[in-house]
């Protein structure tokens, strides 16, 4: 149910950020330590969200395979218990 109520929350913000780029197509111009950058303002906002996305993932992957090696460390914790059990 939470996969599908993910899904949905990123179509929505999907077709949000589509309809924000047909409506605000103009440049801007940007300076950053005097430099100018021209880029169409959607890019403002489309940009960063899919740099957080992709860096969401990113910490997703590697809290993942730290959690699959507690996991494993706690595995081998029980496997040695069940023995000094049964001895």
């Amino acid at each position: 149910m939470r996969t599908l109520l993910n899904t949905v929350g990123f179509i929505i913000i999907l077709v949000f950020l589509i309809t924000f780029a047909a409506e605000n197509g103009q440049p801007a111009i940007l300076t950053y330590y005097g430099m100018n950058f021209s880029c169409a303002m959607y890019l403002l906002v489309v940009i960063p969200f899919f740099v957080g996305v992709a860096c969401g993932n990113i910490l997703d992957v590697v809290k993942r395979f730290q959690l699959k090696k507690e996991i494993k460390r706690l595995r081998n914790v029980l496997v040695k218990l069940d023995q000094v059990q049964y001895k």
